[in-house]
């Protein structure tokens, strides 16, 4: 209640700060509140499942109570965070959904055609291009959040360094099916080398004091 009721003030006085009124052991005390800009995507921690696992889903991001005991330092759950935030700022959730609803659209209009012939196709292409549409360029949006990821860390004054061993930590825990098959997300290897060569890139800039900015135009969008 005390929480809710401090969003409210904070948010009625715009980024000015705001003295508030509390009680504590039947005194009363003063603190002056001092907003600043933040994400406006909340990080959720999912207390229920010890499966290590963290997800966006455009509003919010997801953490599992597994993936915080996985993380051996602020550093690694800054990660997971900062990919999870790349993936609702790159708008990946509501791009799949779009490739969704096309694929939806296209095996429909073969079940359609074929029902037209007198054969039953149980929506089974309908179903199919549904799948494939969700599917289709998740390798490279995980690519991508991996990317941007890195600059929001460097960005909140985290050290990336060596951050990718964690990738492959997970992959290992996650039973190593992502370290040499392609699925959902690239390779470990692939993982491990695109995210050094970030961190090489990202420091490049630092020592020549350009802007920390994703060079987005130049990545699979």
């Amino acid at each position: 209640k005390g929480l809710q009721t401090a969003g409210q003030i904070i948010k009625s006085a715009g980024l000015k700060q705001s003295e508030i009124l509390f009680s504590r052991k039947g005194k009363i005390q003063s603190t002056i509140l001092r907003p600043v800009n933040g994400c406006d995507f909340p990080v959720v921690v999912d207390h229920k499942t010890s499966v290590i696992n963290a997800f966006a889903d455009g509003n919010n991001i997801i953490i599992s109570k597994g993936i915080v005991r996985f993380s051996e330092n602020d550093t690694e759950l800054a990660l997971v965070i900062a990919h999870e935030l790349a993936h609702n700022t790159m708008k990946h959730i509501k791009k799949k959904k779009t490739n969704a609803i096309a694929g939806t659209l296209g095996g429909a209009a073969i079940d359609i055609l074929l029902a037209a012939t007198g054969v039953s196709t149980g929506n089974q292409f309908s179903n199919m291009g549904t799948h494939m549409g969700s599917t289709a360029h998740s390798v490279a949006f995980e690519q991508e959040a991996d990317y941007v990821g890195m600059y929001y860390m460097e960005r909140a004054g985290y050290d990336a360094k060596d951050v990718a061993y964690f990738w492959r930590r997970m992959a290992v825990e996650n039973g190593g099916k992502s370290i040499y098959v392609r699925s959902s997300h690239p390779t470990s290897p692939e993982r491990f080398v695109a995210i050094e060569r970030t961190y090489a890139e990202i420091q490049n800039k630092k020592r020549n004091k350009q802007a920390l900015i994703p060079n987005i135009k130049k990545k699979q969008r």
